[in-house]
C-alpha cells in the first residue's frame, strides 16, 4: 500500500509540474486550462495503472485474461527463466574456474601500474577485471572493506557477465593502537589484493551466492507448478487507457465487484474531464465568433 501511495504521489506530483510549466508557456488562460485537463486525463491513467496492478498483486484472481494473451505471456516468461538461467550458469562456471585455478595456483595476476583501482586475473577461459572504489567503501563487522565491480570475459572478449566482490582490510580498533605511519603502512598491505589467498577471499563468498541462486532456481522449477502469471505495471497502464477511453478490447477483464466499481469510477472521471474540455473548447469557439 505504500509503495502504490508513493507512485501516486509521483503521477501527480509530475502532472502538477507540467501544469506549471505549460502556465508559463501558454499565453492564453483558457489554452491553460484546456492544457491543464488534458494532464489530468494522462495522470488518471498513470494513477489507476498502479492500483490496478496494487488489485493483482493482492490477489491474482480479480483480473481474467483471454488464453492467447496467458500463452503468449507464459511463452516469454519461460524464454526469459531460460535466458537467466544460461546467463548465471555461464558466469558460475567462469567464477567456478577462477577460484580452481588460484587454488591451484594456473591464474595470472596482473596490477596494472597506470590503475591502482584494478587487479586483472587471466585464467584458461577467462579474463577478470576487479574494478576498485577509489577509497575504502567503509566498515563492516569491525573491519575496513573496499568493494569492487568484477567483470568477466571469455577469450573472444564477449562479455560473460559482471558482479560484485568485497576485499576485506585491516580491523578498524588497530587505527587506534597504531602510528599513522604504521596505520598507512598496514591498510596499504592490503591494498591492492595481489596475493591468491586475499583474491579467493573475495571470490569464494561470490561463488557460494552464485551457487544457492543457482540452488534456489532449480528448486522453484520443481515446486507445485502453480505459479501465477507476472503481469508488469505496463500491461495495467494498458488496460487503464482501453478502459478510460472506453475501448474495451476484453483481453484483460476486471474479476471482482471491487475492481469493476474502480473501472466505472475511472470511466466516469474520464468522461467528466472530455465533457469540461469539450465544453470549453466550443464555448471559446462561441464567443470567437459572436465577435463583431
Amino acid at each position: 500500500m505504500v509503495t502504490l501511495i508513493l507512485r501516486v504521489a509521483a503521477w501527480i506530483a509530475a502532472g502538477l509540474v507540467a501544469a506549471l510549466f505549460l502556465r508559463w508557456r501558454l499565453s492564453s488562460r483558457r489554452r491553460g486550462r484546456i492544457a491543464n485537463l488534458a494532464i489530468a486525463y494522462i495522470v488518471l491513467l498513470g494513477v489507476f495503472g498502479h492500483l490496478y496492478q496494487y488489485l493483482y498483486d493482492v490477489d491474482h484472481s480479480r483480473f481474467v485474461f483471454a488464453s492467447e494473451i496467458l500463452s503468449t505471456r507464459r511463452l516469454e516468461i519461460a524464454a526469459a527463466n531460460a535466458e537467466e538461467a544460461d546467463k548465471l550458469k555461464k558466469l558460475i562456471t567462469a567464477v567456478t574456474q577462477l577460484s580452481d585455478e588460484l587454488t591451484s595456483g594456473h591464474a595470472v595476476i596482473h596490477l596494472p601500474r597506470s590503475d591502482d583501482t584494478l587487479v586483472e586475473v587471466q585464467t584458461t577461459d577467462y579474463h577478470y577485471d576487479f574494478n576498485f572504489d577509489a577509497t575504502w567503501s567503509g566498515v563492516n563487522q569491525g573491519r575496513l572493506f573496499r568493494a569492487a565491480r568484477l567483470v568477466i570475459r571469455d577469450k573472444s572478449g564477449h562479455n560473460v557477465g559482471s558482479d560484485y566482490v568485497v576485499a576485506n582490510g585491516p580491523d578498524i580498533s588497530l587505527q587506534k593502537k597504531l602510528a599513522p605511519k604504521q596505520w598507512d603502512a598496514l591498510t596499504d598491505s592490503y591494498f591492492p589484493p595481489k596475493t591468491t589467498d586475499k583474491l579467493l577471499g573475495m571470490v569464494g563468498p561470490l561463488r557460494f551466492r552464485l551457487e544457492r541462486s543457482s540452488n534456489n532456481e532449480a528448486e522453484s522449477k520443481t515446486d507445485s507448478g502453480l505459479h501465477p502469471e507476472q503481469w508488469t505495471y505496463l500491461d495495467f497502464f494498458y488496460f487503464s487507457t482501453i478502459t478510460q477511453t472506453t475501448v474495451g478490447y476484453g483481453d484483460i477483464l476486471p474479476n471482482r465487484s471491487s475492481v469493476r466499481m474502480c473501472v466505472v469510477i475511472q470511466v466516469l472521471l474520464g468522461l467528466l474531464l472530455l465533457g469540461v474540455a469539450i465544453s470549453w473548447v466550443t464555448s471559446g469557439e462561441d464567443a470567437a465568433t459572436s465577435q463583431p
